[in-house]
């Protein structure tokens, strides 16, 4: 998934969860919450494709020529007004969202990014991706890290300064880039030196929701509201903020190098001038492959042949499961390629590395040691072309010896399968599989090389699964 750029609008949070609203449906819940219905400001046919709540609220947003100083003052006031509705409904959508645990594709999904590298650029004010890594515990480079929204985000905007320095360097992982700032993410209104924008502190994960009180957030961002971002209003303060520009600017480099777009619930609204001109670079006359997710990709994959894309190079997805399946579809690919890969490897003198299977840092303690384990058996490839790896539940990675040890705890005569035994079990298979804790089977998308000793064994091959080790209901 190198180079690759994925665009997440709306329907993608919706994918996540049905309390997420989409944007025109957010209009009409903004103006419910602030009591707006009777403005007579409020365009009388609602919004929709012809006129979007994104587009209305940029006009607010904006001083307008045909308008008195009076009425573009009202109209300021009125932006702000709803600017905090938005904020309280997105919030408790989000709060909604995150007391359950997110569909298992979510967690695959976050994992592909990371393995990937992706750059993944995001409209949406909400926080569940954010959410997402600090519940995931992907495993970062150092030993008993893990990845952290501080790492996707490459830690702008930064938070407040408490007089506790912060100084610890970036995982590498993908790069996440909210264009359209977040509600997370502060500022005191017209800052453009971007000095006053900072980002709370994320509390929550799924499952366990928190929040910032109102005091602690008055105390450390003091005097601030929301950086929530009008989409087409360009010529605003927010976009003239160094972060914003940076932001953008990053997400252009992103899209002309990219050999593999994806837009999840994003529906390229034709106001979105300035979108639509970066997609332009980046597809017209290149070799692109495109996927499109989304209730109905056919508005999506109209523009995009407008601005250029290949009708050949266009794949899409309808319906609400439309995400998930991409999904899926993605973590197959990454599946035949890792097995592709290893078939095609020489092993040289890792061929007789032991394997473990690990969901976090395999040398790490506390979280990362309870999160691998040693793998004592492979199967032969199944109908669907898979090699089950049999992990060996009586022997702890930490204190793993050259000797096997059976249920009863006496000596066996197995041999711990290595590297080279499971790339000859992988002569008809097309990926690599391990079973969660609730029997579900997780894909293995990545490979890592581990040298430093474990118990007995001074080598071993690690597997890294996509998602979570443990499975959990999906509610909402």
């Amino acid at each position: 998934m190198n180079n690759h750029v994925i665009l997440l609008g709306a329907g993608f949070s919706r994918s996540i969860s049905q309390y997420m609203p989409l944007t025109d449906e957010l209009g009409d819940l903004a103006i419910a919450y602030a009591d707006l219905a009777h403005d007579p400001r409020i365009p009388k046919n609602g919004f929709g494709p012809g006129f979007s709540f994104e587009s209305w609220l940029s006009l607010l947003a904006e001083e307008q020529p045909h308008l008195t100083e009076a009425e573009n003052a009202a109209n300021g006031w009125l932006f702000a007004r709803l600017r905090e509705a938005i904020f309280s409904v997105l919030s408790s959508a989000e709060s909604s969202v995150i007391h359950y645990p997110p569909p298992e594709w979510l967690y695959e999904l976050l994992s592909l990014l990371h393995v990937g590298r992706c750059t993944v650029v995001s409209f949406n004010y909400d926080s569940l991706i954010e959410v997402g890594v600090a519940s995931h515990q992907l495993a970062a480079a150092l030993p008993g890290e893990q990845i952290g929204p501080r790492d996707v985000l490459w830690d702008l905007p930064r938070l407040p300064d408490i007089g506790v320095p912060y100084y610890a360097p970036l995982n590498p992982t993908f790069r996440l880039l909210k264009l359209h700032g977040s509600l997370d993410w502060w500022w005191v209104p017209g800052d453009v030196s971007g000095t006053t924008l900072n980002r709370a502190a994320l509390l929550s994960t799924y499952g366990n929701p928190q929040s910032m009180s109102d005091q602690t957030r008055r105390q450390q961002l003091p005097g601030r509201v929301p950086f929530i971002i009008p989409p087409t209003a360009t010529k605003s303060a927010y976009y003239r903020t160094p972060l914003t520009r940076e932001l953008w600017q990053t997400a252009r480099q992103a899209l002309r190098a990219a050999d593999h777009l994806s837009i999840l619930g994003y529906s390229l609204p034709p106001g979105d001038i300035v979108m639509s001109g970066m997609l332009e670079s980046a597809i017209r006359g290149q070799d692109v492959l495109i996927d499109i997710a989304d209730l109905d990709p056919t508005g999506p994959r109209d523009r995009l042949v407008a601005l250029g894309a290949s009708p050949q190079a266009v794949t899409t997805f309808e319906g609400p499961n439309s995400v998930p399946e991409l999904t899926k579809r993605w973590l197959g690919t990454a599946a035949k390629e890792l097995v592709d890969s290893l078939k095609s490897t020489n092993l040289g003198d890792h061929a007789d590395d032991s394997l473990l299977v690990a969901w976090a840092n395999p040398i790490g303690e506390g979280i990362g040691a309870t999160r691998t384990a040693r793998v004592a058996k492979l199967s032969r490839p199944g109908p669907a072309g898979e090699v089950e790896l049999l992990l060996d539940q009586h022997e702890p990675i930490g204190g793993a010896t050259a000797v096997r040890v059976g249920p009863d705890g006496l000596p066996t005569n197995d041999v711990w399968p290595t590297t080279s035994d499971l790339v000859s079990a992988l002569a008809q298979a097309e990926r690599i599989v391990v079973r969660k804790d609730n029997g579900d089977l997780a894909t293995i998308i990545d490979t890592s090389y581990e040298s430093r000793e474990i118990g007995a064994n001074p080598r071993w091959l690690a597997l890294v699964p996509a998602g979570r080790q443990s499975s959990q209901r999906t509610e909402g």
